[in-house]
């Protein structure tokens, strides 16, 4: 579906890596996908900013909607009309921080299938004749032979500590959910490590790389915004 925006981000990455060879050599293509990404990522952060936004504007609206509730409790009607004219009033504000986040999924699905897939758009993909550290960036944790598995213990060690980071930075305001809601809270920030496991070396990069900078721009954008 985003085979077109796959090969965008494939000749992104080979751009990038001829143009760090003379410094990265052999590791040009693996530091080519982590700064092809800080690129796109960077690239999408006025996305991030307008997705903040309305993450923000959302619980604003939950909390003047519960008020209402409150003060209309035994007036139906009363109730109807005002949880109506508040709807009215927020939702066009809403919707709007909502579409610069549709507009980034087919760059970031694109990238993503850049480093994964063997096959890019008809053709085998860049990172499949490529290798870091003697690690092949195609390669797979069951395919990767007993010096090449350092290199994906250390990503997905990396892939773990922005997962811990995460669970701590990002940890929600207020009392913590208890049920199925705490535990989903509790174990979301390692599911990136999960799907590491099935993933090449290059897809591990990657997420690394990606998840890494989610973490730091919520940080500065919960501070700022």
């Amino acid at each position: 579906m985003f085979s077109m925006f796959a090969l965008l981000a494939e000749q992104l990455i080979n751009l990038v890596s001829h143009a760090v060879s003379p410094v990265f050599g052999p590791q040009s293509v693996a530091a080519g996908i982590v700064l092809a990404t800080i690129a796109v990522r960077l690239a999408l952060v006025p996305a991030g900013w307008a997705r903040h936004r309305a993450t923000r504007r959302s619980a604003e609206l939950a909390g003047l909607a519960a008020g209402i509730r409150e003060r209309y409790a035994g007036q139906r009607d009363k109730l109807t009309a005002e949880l109506g004219a508040l709807y009215q009033s927020r939702t066009g504000s809403v919707l709007a921080g909502f579409l610069p986040i549709l507009l980034q999924i087919p760059l970031v699905a694109g990238m993503y299938q850049a480093v994964v897939l063997p096959v890019v758009h008809g053709h085998a993909s860049l990172v499949a004749h490529h290798s870091l550290f003697g690690a092949a960036l195609g390669g797979h944790l069951l395919a990767l032979g007993a010096a090449q598995l350092p290199v994906f213990v250390a990503l997905l060690a990396m892939i773990l500590m922005v997962g811990v980071v995460s669970s701590r930075v990002l940890r929600p305001s207020g009392p913590r959910p208890t049920g199925i809601v705490g535990l989903v809270n509790r174990i979301a920030p390692y599911a990136p490590a999960v799907t590491a496991l099935f993933l090449p070396v290059a897809g591990l990069l990657y997420l690394a790389t990606t998840t890494a900078w989610t973490v730091a721009e919520t940080a500065i954008l919960r501070a700022v915004a």
